[in-house]
């Protein structure tokens, strides 16, 4: 690959320009730093993300469309999406299946120029495929399409993958987002590379979107006390030694967000961010978000005086790093040295030097175990190895 190529395909598939866009209480696209390393001065890596209600149609079936007009004739389309889709499996579920006579399906074909809804392919930033929408969180399965740029030498020399390409728009439709792992299928900056089976980032988001129980590891399980009903299955590292949680309007949005931080040791810890809606369904996971936390401190989540939520990181020594949390939910905007600092509690830093004035009891997390949003309930007991 030239470096003209890596510039060219570094913004690459434009995923789902339209997905989402009919679900009412759906949240934009997630977009992640893609540095080797993050700290809480910096945006930091998300390992895997999910957007928009799963589908609850599995597996899901699939078509190509023969009449539409491409560098690749239909039974060369046919051929790249069943030898990527139909072998796909997570934990035996099959995800994908061929479509049967004229039962909805997600449509896979070529597009230019102007086409329906969409918006056209920009070539000059290397626009490779766009899909949507999503199935409706009832399960039911709208007209949905990946659409190809024909504008392209797929699957020739100096060409993008055509396997790799369908595999990733696929894996939109249960509800992943783009991973930072640069690995992984659901990244977002592939162009050529052959990125044809499960990375381990993308099987974790699998697990998560569907609540696909396994026995493989530590993992969190939400679930609804009411129906019993698994509504999320959270892996876990495996030398994570304590999980606990906080619920903080954190984006801004005027719902609460359930925080998740397992510690690990030295090793840092990880934050997990549950979106739900008014009506206390599970509407977009947010990580986990590995390194977002240094273990050897004391982490805490509370809220300023205005309302506004902030992390908290004790040190020994009595001094504290303070941050909010950014457009996205993130707790990246730390504060600089000399900006006071007034808490709901009362806790106040007026200084500025990092230690409250008047020592008062800190908002300590509660163990993850029963969690109240508003009116809705959950439950979220930590599965053993």
């Amino acid at each position: 690959m030239t470096s003209d190529f890596r510039v060219l395909f570094a913004g690459c598939l434009a995923l789902c320009v339209v997905a989402c866009s009919e679900q009412s209480d759906a949240p934009s696209e997630l977009h992640a730093s893609q540095r080797p390393h993050a700290s809480l001065r910096e945006p930091m890596l998300l390992d895997w993300s999910l957007r928009c209600p799963p589908a609850a149609l599995a597996p899901l079936p699939f078509r190509v469309e023969s009449n539409s007009v491409g560098p690749l004739d239909a039974a060369a389309v046919h051929a790249a999406a069943c030898s990527v889709l139909l072998p796909l499996r997570l934990n035996e579920q099959t995800l994908f299946r061929e479509a049967v006579a004229d039962e909805p399906a997600l449509v896979i074909s070529w597009r230019a120029g102007d086409h329906g809804d969409c918006a056209p392919f920009l070539k000059v930033d290397g626009d490779l495929a766009h899909s949507g929408p999503t199935p409706s969180s009832s399960g039911a399965l709208a007209p949905s399409f990946i659409h190809l740029n024909p504008d392209f030498n797929w699957d020739r020399a100096n060409g993008p993958d055509l396997r790799s390409t369908i595999l990733h728009e696929a894996l939109h439709f249960f509800g992943l987002g783009h991973a930072a792992e640069p690995a992984a299928v659901m990244w977002a900056g592939f162009g050529m590379e052959q990125r044809r089976s499960l990375h381990p980032a993308d099987q974790r988001a699998l697990v998560a979107a569907l609540g696909i129980s396994s026995n493989e590891g530590p993992a969190l399980v939400l679930s609804n006390p009411n129906d019993q009903r698994v509504l999320q299955v959270i892996p876990l590292s495996a030398d994570e030694t304590r999980v606990r949680h906080a619920i903080l309007d954190v984006d801004a949005d005027g719902n609460d967000e359930i925080l998740l931080f397992a510690e690990a040791g030295c090793s840092g810890g990880e934050l997990l961010l549950l979106h739900f809606s008014a009506d206390g369904r599970l509407r977009r996971t947010q990580g986990p978000v590995p390194g977002a936390l240094d273990a050897r401190l004391d982490n805490e989540f509370t809220r300023d005086a205005v309302g506004r939520a902030v992390h908290l990181a004790h040190r020994a020594d009595g001094r504290f790093t303070a941050a909010r949390f950014d457009a996205s939910g993130l707790p990246t905007r730390t504060l600089p040295r000399g900006q006071s600092l007034v808490l709901m509690d009362g806790r106040s830093d007026l200084n500025g030097d990092a230690r409250f004035d008047h020592p008062a009891p800190m908002t300590r997390a509660a163990p993850a175990t029963t969690l109240r949003l508003g009116l809705h309930q959950f439950t979220l007991t930590r599965r053993p190895q």
